[in-house]
């Protein structure tokens, strides 16, 4: 054989082998949660992981509620990481009614962030394009990782 028909069976081998070691990552929401960074509420009171992660229907979600948007975004790209491939989150941000603006800056910040990452797709994203002053609002964002 060629070295570059051995070349292929190789990384056919690592992708299987990183395939079976990711299909096992993080699939139950305690998973999920213990990978998760620890993040500080506004009052300085610890962010609960185990108790902002859940399964909802066929997709774990996590509540992002009372995070700063720095540190929303950063446990929405860590969820991201650890769960397998086809795996569909619901990320809870809220309506954002609290606000002055009207709308929820951690879903603007969201959708960009996530519009921008190859390695995860909003479902439905023309339910969220307008989400600026949009007139559905949803408080939460589904998204597959892939």
């Amino acid at each position: 054989m060629s070295a570059g028909v051995w070349l292929r069976l190789i990384l056919r081998g690592v992708a299987l082998v990183v395939r079976w070691l990711r299909r096992g990552a993080a699939t139950t929401p305690a998973a999920l949660a213990d990978q998760l960074p620890e993040c500080d509420l506004p009052d300085g009171a610890p962010w609960d992981r185990r108790a902002n992660v859940r399964v909802e229907g066929d997709r774990l979600a996590v509540d992002l509620h009372g995070l700063s948007v720095r540190e929303a975004l950063a446990v929405a790209a860590r969820a991201l990481e650890v769960v397998p491939k086809g795996t569909r989150l619901r990320l809870i941000t809220g309506h954002g009614r609290d606000r002055a603006l009207g709308y929820s800056e951690l879903r603007v910040a969201l959708f960009d962030a996530l519009s921008a990452r190859r390695d995860a797709r909003i479902v439905d994203p023309e339910r969220h394009r307008g989400h600026r002053g949009a007139t559905d609002r949803l408080g939460h964002m589904d998204v597959d990782a892939r």
